[in-house]
Parts: C-alpha cells; sequence; structure tokens
C-alpha cells in the first residue's frame, strides 16, 4: 500500500488509558482520533451504482483508505475496561457518551492528550470493551492513525489489542512464522506464496468482489480484486484428526498447490 504519510511528529501512547468526563478535563484541549467511513461509502458507492467495476470500486476504495485508514477493533484489558465502566455508571445519565482520554508523550518529553472514540461494551468480540480506531498501518511496535485530518505515527501501547492471525509451521502447528494484525475476525482467503500477504474477505455484499491484502513486514493493507486472487491456491480446514495437538480457540487452514504448502492459523471464539 502506497501511503503518502504526513508524519508531522512521533508521539508516545501511555500504556495506561486514563479516562476523564469532558466536563471536568481542565487541560489543554485534546487531540481528537477521528473514524474511517470507507466501509460505508464503499457500501453506498455500490448500492447507487450497481454496474460499477470492480476495477472501479477497487480505485475508489483504495484512495479512501490513503486518507481515512480502515477501522480496527482494538481492545483493552479487564481492569481498563472495568474503569471505564464504573466512571460511566457513575455519570448523572450512564448512557451518556464518554471518550477516552490518554496521556501522549513525544520523545523529546513534550505531553500533549488524544481522545478517542466512545468505548464499546458488547458480546460480538472477545475484549471486554474495545474502540474502533482507523488505523492505516499497524506493526508490533507502532501504528498510525488519522488526528484532526492529520497522519501521526504513535508507539502501539501493551494495553491495546487487536485481533491477529499467523502463518505457522505445517509440521508442528504452533511455531509462529509470520503474523498480520487484521481489522476484524475473518477466515483467511488466501495468501500469498512468500507468505507475506493475507488475504481476507468482507462480510458486507456490496464488497463481495473484493478482498482485503494485509502486508506482514509492512503492516499496511490495501483493497485487491477477489478475482486476481490466486485461483489454484483454495483453501482446506484442518480436521481435528489433522491437527496432532489440538490448540483452543483456533482452527486451521491449509493453502496449498503442487509446489507449496502454508498453514493459517486464526481463532475462532473467544478464550475462556
Amino acid at each position: 500500500m502506497k501511503t503518502n504519510l504526513k508524519i508531522l511528529f512521533v508521539l508516545f501512547l501511555c500504556v495506561a488509558v486514563s479516562v476523564r468526563i469532558n466536563a471536568q478535563q481542565v487541560s489543554i484541549k485534546p487531540f481528537s482520533v477521528g473514524q474511517s467511513k470507507v466501509i460505508d461509502e464503499l457500501k453506498r458507492l455500490k448500492t447507487n451504482n450497481p454496474k460499477i467495476t470492480t476495477e472501479e470500486l477497487l480505485k475508489t476504495g483504495n484512495a479512501l483508505l490513503d486518507k481515512q485508514g480502515l477501522n480496527f477493533i482494538v481492545g483493552f484489558d479487564t481492569n481498563t475496561c472495568q474503569k471505564i465502566g464504573q466512571i460511566k455508571a457513575a455519570q448523572k445519565t450512564p448512557n451518556a457518551p464518554l471518550n477516552l482520554r490518554t496521556t501522549i508523550k513525544s520523545p523529546l518529553g513534550e505531553a500533549a492528550s488524544l481522545l478517542l472514540p466512545e468505548a464499546v461494551f458488547a458480546k460480538n468480540e472477545c475484549f471486554p470493551c474495545f474502540v474502533a480506531l482507523p488505523f492505516l498501518e499497524i506493526t508490533n511496535q507502532d501504528f498510525v492513525t488519522v488526528v484532526e485530518g492529520n497522519n501521526l505515527k504513535f508507539f502501539l501501547p501493551a494495553n491495546f489489542f487487536v485481533n491477529e492471525i499467523f502463518l505457522v509451521d505445517e509440521k508442528d502447528l504452533t511455531t509462529i512464522k509470520k503474523k498480520w494484525k487484521i481489522p476484524f475476525k475473518a477466515v483467511p482467503l488466501s495468501i500469498s506464496d512468500d507468505g507475506n500477504i493475507l488475504f481476507l474477505g468482507f462480510e458486507e455484499p456490496e464488497l463481495s468482489d473484493l478482498a482485503l491484502a494485509i502486508f506482514s513486514a509492512e503492516g499496511a493493507y490495501q483493497f485487491y480484486a477477489k478475482k486476481d486472487l490466486d485461483s489454484a491456491k483454495k483453501g482446506t480446514i484442518l480436521t481435528e484428526k489433522q491437527i496432532a495437538k489440538t490448540v483452543p480457540n483456533f482452527s486451521f487452514v491449509k493453502f496449498e498447490t503442487p509446489e507449496l504448502k502454508q498453514i493459517v492459523k486464526f481463532p475462532i471464539k473467544c478464550p475462556n
């Protein structure tokens, strides 16, 4: 993905997420993290123009990604979610929106504030609570998000959890060879021969012709035409008999050609 990043400065996002009610904030106004509307805009485009070609939808989608990124589900740990829940319950109006405010520092020690979207408490994710953050890139060390129209890079806090998929060794199914951070839970559609690019599908019917290509090394991603995926590399879900040692909460899909066999591990349910 070729992203023209307007990196103004690099900030360190502290591990602890502090939550304050807006009325109680007396410090400088925090920087607000926006939300990506890419999926909604592509759905609207397809609905309003059903005859749009895959190439046109692809071009529009990738142009939008360069500007907005894509919303990733970012979960918090139990303690953080409990604190958020307690403060929310203590409000005069418990159902009123409560944004999360984090303390951020630059490498030079300058302090700033970051205002995240409201935390969501829902059973459809494996995190006690989560927010949707627009990422343009994400690795194990850092991520790039959109802050008031600017693309800014931050170190990834230890208590920011994102769904992941793994390329594992076909002999033991446990040794991790590659890892991808993914925006949403999904069954992999395919993988590149070099093991760098993972392809995911979308559940939205308007995006049925598209795949999401995620690059492990760069932490970037882009829309991809599903018809251009290697038709010879069909995924096969492994059965329990094919798995020497059962790995709880995960499933395995094998992508195989006469010359190559690759096995990808992905979550299928939440840990007990």
